[in-house]
Parts: C-alpha cells; sequence; structure tokens
C-alpha cells in the first residue's frame, strides 16, 4: 500500500471512528448529563484520538477493544455502559480497521451510521435530544398506563420513582 493510500485509509478509518463516537447514544447522554466534567468534548475527541490509536499500535480483536472503551467510559465519563452498545461498537470499529487495511474504505463509508449527527449544521446534542424524544414517543404509544395525569409520580420499588412528562411544555 502506497503512503498517499494509506494516509487516506487512516483518515477514513479516523472519521469513522469519530462518528461513531458522535453517534453513539450512550456516549452523548452520559455527556449531555454532564458526566465527564466541563471538558466532556474534548474527552470525547480525545476518546477517538487513543482508540484510533490504540488500533495502529495494537492488532486488536473485539474484547480489546471492548475493554478499552468500557476502561476510558468508567475512568473519564463516569459511566457505565451495560446495555450491548460496547459490544456492538467494539466489533463495528474492528471490522471498519480491517476494511481500511484490506483497502475497503468505500465499505466504510457506506456502512456509517446515516444519523442526524452526519448531517450540517446538527450539533450532536440536537441528535440526542431528537433521538431522546422519538424513544419517547415509543414508550408513551407502547408502555403508557390508559389513565394517568401528566404530572403524576408512580411509586415502584423503594427508592425508584417514575415521573412521567407533563403536556403542557
Amino acid at each position: 500500500m502506497s503512503l498517499h493510500a494509506k494516509m487516506a485509509s487512516e483518515s477514513v478509518f479516523h472519521a469513522a471512528v469519530r462518528t461513531i463516537f458522535t453517534n453513539w447514544t450512550a456516549l452523548q447522554l452520559a455527556i449531555q448529563h454532564g458526566m465527564g466534567g466541563p471538558y466532556a468534548r474534548e474527552k470525547e475527541r480525545w476518546l477517538a484520538d487513543a482508540a484510533v490509536q490504540y488500533f495502529h499500535d495494537n492488532d486488536l480483536q473485539p474484547d480489546e477493544v471492548e475493554e478499552f472503551i468500557n476502561d476510558i467510559l468508567n475512568n473519564e465519563f463516569d459511566t457505565i455502559a451495560d446495555d450491548g452498545s460496547v459490544e456492538e461498537i467494539s466489533r463495528k470499529l474492528c471490522q471498519f480497521h480491517r476494511w481500511c487495511q484490506e483497502g475497503h474504505e468505500s465499505l466504510v463509508l457506506e456502512n456509517l451510521p446515516k444519523s442526524c449527527t452526519t448531517r450540517t449544521g446538527t450539533n450532536s446534542s440536537q441528535c440526542v435530544t431528537e433521538q431522546m424524544q422519538n424513544l419517547s414517543l415509543e414508550h408513551t404509544t407502547n408502555d403508557a398506563p390508559t389513565e394517568s395525569t401528566p404530572d403524576s409520580e408512580t411509586p415502584l420499588e423503594e427508592g425508584w420513582t417514575v415521573v412521567r412528562r407533563s403536556k403542557n411544555r
């Protein structure tokens, strides 16, 4: 592989890593809720750079990438993602890296998330808000009780309360 092709491949992989982290709902929610402190966005960019460097320096398997991401989420964002997203992202990153190494950058670009963060002028917090609204609408239509007051709070187990969104926003 020529130097120019290698640089293009690394650039595509780096862009793919940034896109994946920008579109990762768990990470974006952690940042939006103040996890990671006042420099959380900088940490997000650092995470992408660190992941790219980790791939560059090592021949990685998805479980190694998963451990790497989990450690950073825990240490830098005070977050544990137990929704299966870390495993999914780890597999996707390994696949994208392999495609880039094989010279199949077009496959990477075709398989990047086509969510709102990749549109011009839309930032990741707007995307997360849209995803949250869509999720909220799905749960409202499927799981909402037939009769409830908009501001009602329903006690569940000890220490937990379900708070429903007010319709007067």
